[in-house]
């Protein structure tokens, strides 16, 4: 981040490709006003090769009612927290299994099944969610059997993974 500008680079856009973007944050409690922010959308619009700029302009309201709260939930983007965060665990524990760190990969593994399970709501409707859950788990289980692999069998396995959480975080194959 810098100046207060968050600048996020999509390489392999293709017309017709739908892109996922989740930026978290936290607000202080005691934050009671509108938080405004912009976003923009630079491009190259493909049919005349000229540059195009979308701009955006998002209000965010702290809400201290309970029941407004949790109706303002969005199914698609709970379902897509859902994703981008079990998506994360994997990436970290996949940099675990590279450095040997079996066990801190295990773990990131084992949180994933928390998030699926404390989630199931949204897991059960979504072929996506079902899907990655099941790369989760798989991989959990390839974690145990590691240890006694040849390297470059660990190295098939990692890149397999690697490959399935690419496809899924930017909605390939689907």
């Amino acid at each position: 981040m810098e100046k207060n500008e968050v600048v996020i680079k999509f390489q392999d856009l293709f017309s017709e490709d739908i892109k996922g973007l989740m930026v978290r944050f936290r607000i202080d409690d005691a934050y009671n006003t509108a938080l405004p922010f912009f976003t923009r959308l630079v491009y190259t619009d493909n049919t005349t090769g000229e540059p195009k700029t979308i701009l955006n302009e998002n209000i965010l309201a702290p809400i201290k009612n309970r029941e407004q709260y949790l109706a303002s939930f969005n199914k698609t983007v709970a379902e897509q927290v859902v994703l981008f965060t079990a998506n994360e665990n994997m990436e970290k524990a996949m940099y675990e299994v590279d450095r040997g760190n079996y066990e801190a990969a295990r773990r990131y593994a084992e949180a994933n099944g928390y998030i699926f399970s404390y989630n199931s709501q949204y897991v059960v409707g979504s072929g996506e969610l079902q899907k990655m859950d099941s790369i989760t788990r798989f991989y959990a289980s390839d974690i145990a059997n590691m240890k006694t692999l040849h390297k470059d069998s660990v190295k098939k396995v990692q890149k397999d993974r690697r490959v399935q959480n690419y496809q899924i975080r930017n909605k390939k194959g689907q």
